[in-house]
């Protein structure tokens, strides 16, 4: 795909937009689903299908979560020192799993092997998204508790023990920086883009 950070850019001002607009005092949970939609839809008519971009996209109201994924980034939840993953990945491996299931077969291997299997399935910009991991009731948020918005290049890179060491620095920004700072180190030769966002709960 082309034109990825054109995308990535017009997507956060879309969707700002939208969240400007919403009504508070309505469904939450619907109104981001449909920002999300109107989001994708408009991307395509700007872009002509040549980019895409992945998101996870949270709105926080009176100490409640509600999130919208679309691709394979990631979204966790830090509580109390653990760490838990709150959003499912839109690709080839998840798809074909999913079907699996259907189907009677719950051992992953099959599609965790298979060829293409961390392939997007589903991507802003393609102006009809299928599936978009959303949640329909908010999560209550706790003082203390820590969200982690990443890219795969951070959440498909860092184990969970190492993304925790990161967010036990004493500040947001130098979590991010350590994990920057993690990814460098490693010196991948494929190393995706990486990009991460930490919120720290103080109510």
């Amino acid at each position: 795909l082309e034109d990825g950070k054109a995308v990535s850019e017009t997507a956060l001002q879309l969707l700002r937009e939208e969240f400007l607009a919403m009504d508070r005092g309505g469904n939450l949970a619907e109104q981001l689903m449909t920002a999300v939609r109107r989001t994708d839809e408009s991307l395509f008519y700007r872009f002509s299908g040549r980019g895409g971009t992945t998101l996870v996209a949270c709105l926080i109201y009176r100490e409640k979560l509600w999130f919208a994924c679309v691709g394979d980034s990631y979204l966790y939840l830090q509580r109390e020192g653990e760490l838990t993953r709150l959003n499912a990945e839109q690709n080839q491996c998840h798809t074909q799993y999913a079907e699996q299931i259907v189907q009677g077969n719950l051992d992953p291997r099959a599609a965790n092997e298979a060829d293409g299997a961390q392939r997007l399935s589903e991507f802003m910009g393609s102006g009809q998204i299928g599936e978009m991991d959303a949640s329909r009731r908010p999560l209550i948020l706790r003082a203390g508790d820590q969200l982690l918005l990443c890219s795969d290049g951070v959440g498909g890179v860092l184990n969970q023990q190492e993304l925790c060491d990161c967010l036990a620095k004493p500040t947001p920004m130098q979590a991010c920086q350590e994990m920057e700072r993690e990814i460098v180190c490693r010196n991948r030769a494929y190393q995706d883009n990486f990009t991460a966002m930490v919120i720290r709960c103080g109510y």
